[in-house]
């Protein structure tokens, strides 16, 4: 079972050098700007706050923007889910 969600485009204007900088930079760390800039979506969300900035995109994560953990987090309570199973989340 896959989750299968809309996406929509955002737009924003660079400066050229910074555009090129960060394209290079993601490019190293094997990931694509696109994923990079969803990364940082995600983590604003997550922390519902997008002070401080301190997304950190040098994990070893997949298009998703996931790390291995969290998708196999993410399969597992999936799993449990198509088991019929509760799983309760305790902070």
């Amino acid at each position: 079972m896959g989750v299968y969600m809309t996406t929509s485009i955002i737009t924003a204007r660079l400066n050229s050098n910074d555009k090129n900088t960060f394209a290079s930079m993601c490019k190293d760390l094997g990931i694509s700007t696109s994923t990079a800039i969803n990364m940082f979506v995600r983590d604003c969300i997550r922390k519902q706050s997008i002070l401080g900035l301190d997304c950190d995109i040098s994990e070893d994560v997949d298009e998703n923007g996931f790390t291995k953990e969290e998708r196999a987090f993410i399969d597992r309570s999936l799993a449990q889910l198509d088991q019929g199973k509760v799983v309760k989340y305790v902070e």
